[in-house]
């Protein structure tokens, strides 16, 4: 529903209407500009936007401060199993540093919506079965999951998963063996989201379908094998059946129906056209495919990063003329998100019609593997604002959406020193890392504190201030968007926020940290369908907050976070945005001129032929900018109306009346 400031029109009584003080604009050269129209509605902001992967073995998952870091930066929505780990991993394995139900227990207590990837590479949809039960089960539930093959490390063996309430019985505490299960949760965590195994269509991933020992049940006529979206679609139909028939048992009341994901990395016709005969198996085999995870990693070359190209790559387009943007784009596999919203919108529409196949990234990043710098340095947090931003503005072209989350990878990884350091990428650390958090090994440049946050960590909490509930994504535009980006939001408050991504290299910094003043790019803001207050609030990380960070003795940092008053101009303004700088400006709307001082008359009745009119209003916290209009709504027949020694000026809040002839009058003053 479009959302509209309130109209300029005129009101009865005391108020008519609000014109905002103009005040002239301090002399810059203006090197760009960003258009918003808060009346062209985009979408609405997606309710998991801000998500984060995490894995069995992330040793400090459970630990308050995670928790506490975690609830600060906004997260949302968090990926549990891990990565290629979870098809290797039995979820009711204990050799791991943290358990299913720590990681459930995690997902919960932050208050997220959670992604469960489900161990196919050596499981079988029993064992995802039981999974499920463990998680979202009733313990007072009969049903029998019954054998299914489990994978020894040498050949598949048959296992008993037992009942719904055997597992569920586990979670709850109801059993002497619950704490190996790492979970006393009384009721179901109500899971949903379950993504059948890891990047499948790699032949990098553990999937032991196929050898002689398989017995998956396949369609008739059909093989088993590795890497098969035949093969996989079949076990993904199996799981989807039988938690049906646990849905309508009569024990699981409370229980809601899952929706199951299968993952792509692409949507050209690599890895044996994977995409496409994922999505004809899943209508050939009936199969309700809940959702696609994309796996988004920009760069696949390692020691070929390019902080220009990394920079460019969320919404630029692949032939541009950017320095290192043709390591990261590839035409019929687009690294742009638009673009690739746009594909597998088409793809969704082409085979599996009527059906709403929801679009996640749920694993993303800028480098697939051997991450160095560039991957905890400004820049990276910059890739990752401007991810989120580009994200909100994803539609699709048929129809079904773009994308409904960012899920980065990872929340803590560990450092790793010898890849590449190359002084031409920017940043201070000397080392990579995936994790928005440190997994410790050292301090300063050469090592991490423990939950030491990256600025891909306040590149999410940057987004949680525009990600808020109800919000709605309006339309906006960047005339030089190889400097700037700009993304806008309308709240259900009726504040409209910026999220502004300023990717111009620091002009006086060839080295960070050096600690000198940073340079800006001037940016005007062209709103329209919105009148600003002149009052905002602004969130920023950057250079200077980097900087800081390489300087103290913790290695800890935060967002700078301040109010100012804006100049505004019409419906514009100019704000200076320092280079390298990701940032928030939350406008507050105008509110229109209010009476502060009701209208009167002193003397009153008159005994001469004058008396003084006097009100008094305020717009935003001031009255500067009002102007006062008085006339006379009654006059005795045949007088002529009063005259007044000041009228509509700023100096009218105070002005004399002078009468013509005896009676009564009563005057009206109109504040605009």
């Amino acid at each position: 529903m479009s959302r509209k400031s309130s109209p300029r029109g005129r009101r009865q009584a005391d108020i008519l209407r609000s014109i905002c003080s103009v005040e002239q604009l301090e002399t810059r050269t203006l090197l760009s500009v960003a258009t918003v129209n808060a009346t062209t509605i985009v979408r609405d902001v997606p309710s998991d936007l801000l998500g984060i992967n995490t894995a069995p073995w992330d040793g400090q998952l459970s630990t308050s401060q995670t928790l506490s870091l975690s609830e600060a930066a906004g997260i949302d929505a968090v990926r549990i199993g891990g990565g290629s780990t979870a098809d290797t991993w039995h979820f009711n394995s204990t050799s791991n540093s943290e358990s299913i139900g720590q990681m459930a227990d995690y997902v919960a207590n932050l208050g997220a919506t959670g992604i469960v990837t489900v161990d196919y590479g050596e499981g079988s949809p029993q064992e995802a079965v039981a999974l499920w039960a463990y998680l979202n089960g009733s313990p007072t539930d009969t049903y029998s999951i019954g054998n299914g093959e489990q994978w020894n490390g040498s050949a598949w063996v048959s296992v008993n998963w037992d009942t719904v309430g055997y597992w569920a019985s586990l979670r709850a505490g109801t059993t002497v063996n619950s704490s190996s299960m790492g979970a006393n949760h009384a009721a179901a965590f109500n899971f949903q989201d379950f993504e059948i195994g890891n990047e499948i269509y790699g032949s990098w991933e553990t999937d032991e379908h196929g050898v002689s020992s398989d017995t998956l049940p396949m369609p008739a006529g059909d093989s088993r094998a590795a890497h098969d979206p035949t093969t996989l679609v079949s076990f993904s139909k199996q799981f989807e059946t039988e938690i049906n028939a646990i849905l309508s048992d009569g024990m699981e009341a409370g229980a809601t129906p899952i929706s199951i994901g299968i993952d792509s990395q692409a949507v050209d016709g690599s890895f044996n056209d994977w995409i496409v005969d994922v999505l004809q198996q899943s209508a050939i085999q009936g199969l309700t495919l809940g959702f696609i995870a994309d796996h988004w990693y920009t760069n696949s070359s390692k020691g070929f990063e390019s902080d220009s190209g990394l920079l460019a790559v969320s919404n630029s387009a692949p032939n541009a003329n950017i320095t290192g943007l043709s390591s990261y784009t590839n035409s019929t596999n687009p690294y742009n998100w638009t673009l690739r919203a746009d594909d597998y919108d088409a793809l969704f529409a082409e085979y599996l019609p009527g059906q709403n196949v929801q679009l996640l990234a749920d694993e993303v990043n800028s480098i697939s593997s051997n991450p160095g710098k560039q991957s905890t340095s400004l820049v990276n947090g910059l890739f990752v604002a401007d991810a989120l931003g580009s994200v909100l503005e994803t539609t699709g072209t048929d129809g079904l959406g773009g994308y409904d989350g960012v899920w980065l990878w990872d929340l803590h990884n560990g450092p790793l020193k010898t890849n590449n350091n190359s002084t031409s990428l920017y940043g201070w650390r000397k080392y990579g890392d995936y994790g928005i958090l440190g997994s410790g090994g050292g301090s300063g440049t050469t090592g991490e504190e423990l939950n030491e946050p990256t600025p891909d960590y306040f590149a999410i909490e940057l987004a949680s201030k525009v990600a808020l509930p109800d919000g709605t994504v309006v339309a906006s535009s960047e005339d030089n968007e190889t400097s700037m980006d700009v993304y806008a939001i309308l709240e259900a408050n009726g504040d409209l926020d910026l999220l502004i991504v300023n990717k111009t290299p620091d002009s006086n910094s060839t080295a960070a940290p050096n600690n000198q003043p940073d340079s800006t790019l001037t940016e005007q803001f062209d709103l329209s369908g919105f009148t600003a207050s002149g009052q905002a609030q602004i969130w920023e990380y950057g250079v200077a907050e980097d900087d800081a960070q390489a300087n103290s003795a913790t290695n800890l940092a935060s967002l700078t976070n301040f109010n100012t008053a804006l100049s505004i101009s019409g419906d514009s303004f100019s704000y200076a945005v320092p280079d390298y700088t990701m940032m928030v400006i939350s406008l507050t709307p105008q509110t229109g001129p209010t009476v502060t001082q009701a209208a009167a008359a002193d003397p009153n009745p008159v005994t001469g032929t004058t008396t003084n009119l006097t009100a008094a209003g305020s717009e935003n916290g001031s009255g500067a900018g009002l102007n006062y209009t008085w006339s006379a709504t009654s006059v005795p027949n045949g007088v002529a109306a009063p005259t007044y020694s000041v009228n509509g000026t700023n100096a009218a809040a105070s002005t004399i009346a002078t009468f013509f002839g005896a009676g009564n009058y009563s005057f009206l003053v109109t504040i605009t």
